[in-house]
């Protein structure tokens, strides 16, 4: 039997000292205001069917999902596998400063290319592949708060499709509801 179930897809909302910055693992705060996206969150989870909130263990998403809790009575779970891609070396660098034939080469092949000592495109999709795959066996409406990269994976899963990593991100304090379903499991 085919059934299906809400998603509530989240990007954190903007975060502070990191304008220009790669920051994809390291542990940054919110930007001031947060809370007025998190309010929004919690009346958009309420009425969307939702049963569990999900979020990466990175500060950025575990502090809006557990304000997300605590306004909507929701259980809360981090998942380590929503965290956003590890770019390694690069990791608190200016974009301006990464080598730009090593930006070109990653642009060429987003799922093979790993950053130096960071995580190759290729194992973040296997990650959010392994949560998806839990996900649809619990047929249970989900509220997922975590990173740019690990959303355009779930996106295109969601949807049916082989992941992208280049096609573009969603807005940072964004939501997107779809829903899923178990059809093939």
């Amino acid at each position: 039997m085919n059934i299906r179930f809400p998603v509530v897809l989240c990007r954190h909302a903007e975060v502070t000292g990191m304008d220009g910055r790669c920051y994809g693992r390291s542990d940054v705060p919110l930007a001031n205001g947060w809370e007025c996206f998190a309010d929004g969150l919690s009346v958009l989870i309420r009425g969307s069917g939702a049963k569990i909130i999900h979020v990466s263990p990175l500060l950025r998403c575990r502090l809006l999902g557990e304000y997300v809790a605590q306004k909507t009575g929701l259980p809360l779970e981090e998942d380590a596998r929503l965290q956003e891609m590890n770019f390694g070396l690069w990791e608190g660098e200016e974009w301006s400063s990464v080598s730009r034939s090593l930006l070109r080469e990653w642009a060429k092949n987003p799922e093979a290319f790993v950053p130096p000592e960071g995580e190759s495109g290729k194992a973040l999709i296997e990650r959010v592949q392994s949560y998806w795959l839990d996900i649809r066996k619990a047929a249970t409406g989900v509220c997922a708060i975590t990173h740019g990269g690990p959303l355009k994976v779930l996106t295109a899963l969601i949807c049916g499709n082989s992941p992208d990593l280049s096609v573009p991100l969603m807005p940072k304090g964004s939501v997107r509801i779809m829903h899923g379903n178990t059809e093939g499991l």
